[in-house]
């Protein structure tokens, strides 16, 4: 299948060190994914100007004709002569361009866009719009209604643009799928849509033709697209059109743009043997056992949540996504326990482990606000409904992880011997990383998994060491942006021993971390252990 990259990136980053920062590296990245052509911008046209990071972009991809130039624009005194701007794309062959409103801060409006944008709309151009760079966090993980309704004004006032939505999170398909009804001439990338079943929804709503392959790498991960492409519910036909088809019928249809020699096609897939066998297996959906491995998830959940749209959430979808990405078990507690209802939300959990009892395991959650209650809830749900790990949430029960209210869940643990999983999330008052070292000391033979490793980048190093002071405790891989080269810095500083992978599904669609693990830089025998070994040891399956 030839893959043609929507959105990627040369360049450096002010935050951090990328995976790379070259056309070369991204060629070499491309060729590891299997991946034949890319549209690239220059991260200096986002994160300095436009008229410096486009020009060290044509230089640096001089010569590749796997990657294709798409420049950042914006209006005003970068614009300049913005019919002098498109005469010089056109000559230079550019089909498709980005918009960065927040970071170049200017409002997109006709009073201050309108003489580009009504340019780019006359010659039919592409144009890349990340989606936090106008539906502006309002509040943790939430966005600002004001940002939609700027996309579809973009859109409806401009229908000969072709406008895609890059790095949109797994959170928006309740908005998404009623604005890409109303603005036909809106698309979507796959660089960071890991709603569980989202593809597939997106295709049975609105068609295979509205979703671009698209990996944004290497400021994400690009393992994650990949995989949710490859692993996808959908026909041969309409992965083609997702991986290339799409792409290629909206750059031709840009008018007056001498179109750049045709790169050749990738056969697919390119990566190492080893990881194309682990893939190849996985996308049959077969029990890896035959390559010794058992993909064992070890945290995930069930069922609807509050804030955004989830489709097919119950067990069955749960299971039919297993099973054609070649996952024995799940580990799981639903999403009532760890909200509104922790009692009613274990016996939830216990029906579908019920319903499926060779691939779904049990974890029991419980509350910090009625302690009284833990002992005698974690007991029936152990002895009686068969689970075998706690769940504890201490952001949705906003109560410090170290609390009293926690204590008999740490004591049923220590006597019982099994895995507590906690959610972390980094600057949390309530569980950081940091916090759990005196917790790991004073139930040294509790197994801790630090879920999500504390969520963010920044938290990362402070889980990994927490985890290298205390050998009860254990990274989980769950999470938006823990990529393959931190799986591999934490296996690296740990040990693979403590590493152990899980997908957070439904809340997260399992082949977003699935991929990260099956492309990530490990050993078969390291990838035996993350992908299920540590888990199965754990809870003694």
């Amino acid at each position: 299948m030839d893959l043609f990259d929507v959105s990627c990136y040369i360049g450096r980053w002010p935050v951090e060190q990328l995976a790379f920062d070259s056309a070369q590296g991204l060629l070499a990245e491309m060729d590891r994914l299997g991946i034949g052509r890319a549209l690239v911008c220059h991260t200096m046209a986002w994160q300095n100007v436009p008229s410096v990071g486009n020009r060290l972009l044509m230089q640096e991809i001089a010569g590749q004709p796997r990657l294709e130039p798409c420049w950042v624009v914006m209006p005003g005194d970068e614009a300049g002569d913005v019919a002098a701007l498109c005469a010089e794309m056109a000559a230079q062959s550019v089909r498709a361009v980005r918009l960065c409103p927040r970071d170049h801060v200017y409002p997109l409006t006709d009073w201050m866009a309108g003489d580009l944008l009504a340019a780019l709309n006359e010659r039919h151009y592409l144009v890349l719009l990340d989606v936090d760079q106008l539906v502006l966090p309002t509040g943790l993980f939430d966005v600002n209604p004001a940002g939609w309704r700027e996309i579809a004004w973009l859109c409806q006032t401009y229908p000969g643009l072709s406008v895609v939505l890059t790095r949109v999170g797994y959170r928006a398909l309740r908005v998404l799928l009623p604005l890409m009804r109303a603005c036909p001439n809106l698309f979507l990338d796959l660089s960071y849509f890991a709603t569980h079943q989202g593809v597939e929804e997106v295709i049975a709503q609105l068609g295979a033709g509205r979703l671009l392959f698209g990996t944004s790498q290497p400021l994400v991960d690009p393992a994650g697209a990949r995989t949710r492409l490859a692993y996808a519910e959908a026909t041969l036909l309409q992965q083609e059109m997702i991986a290339h088809l799409n792409l290629e019928r909206l750059l031709d249809g840009v008018r007056g743009v001498r179109k750049q020699g045709v790169a050749p096609v990738m056969e697919s897939p390119a990566s190492p043997g080893e990881m194309a066998d682990l893939a190849a297996l996985a996308k049959v959906g077969r029990n890896l056992r035959e390559a010794g491995i058992e993909i064992v998830d070890a945290h995930a959940h069930l069922g609807p949540y509050r804030n955004f749209y989830i489709p097919d959430n119950g067990a069955d979808g749960m299971v039919r996504a297993m099973d054609r990405c070649g996952v024995a078990k799940t580990c799981l507690s639903s999403h009532i326990a760890i909200g509104p209802d922790w009692i009613l939300g274990n016996r939830l959990t216990a029906e579908a482990v019920v319903a499926y009892p060779e691939r779904l395991i049990g974890q029991a959650v419980a509350s910090p606000h009625e302690p009284a209650l833990i002992r005698g809830e974690l007991a029936r749900c152990f002895d009686e409904l068969g689970m075998r790990a706690i769940k504890l949430h201490p952001d949705i029960h906003q109560y410090a992880i170290a609390g009293a209210g926690y204590l008999p869940a740490w004591e049923f643990a220590a006597e019982r011997g099994c895995p507590v999983l906690v959610h972390t999330f980094h600057g949390s008052r309530y569980c950081d990383p940091p916090v759990f070292g005196p917790l790991a000391e004073r139930y040294p033979h509790v197994p801790i998994l630090l879920v999500h490793s504390g969520a963010q980048t920044a938290a990362f190093p402070g889980a990994i060491a927490v985890a290298r002071a205390h050998e009860n405790v254990y990274l989980d891989l769950s999470g938006s942006f823990i990529t393959g080269p931190w799986i591999a810095r934490m296996v690296r500083e740990i040990g693979a021993e403590r590493v152990i992978f899980s997908s957070d599904i439904p809340f997260i669609d399992l082949r977003y971390g699935l991929g990260r693990v099956l492309f990530a830089p490990l050993t078969s025998q390291e990838k035996i252990l993350v992908l299920g070994g540590n888990i199965r040891r754990l809870l003694k399956v």
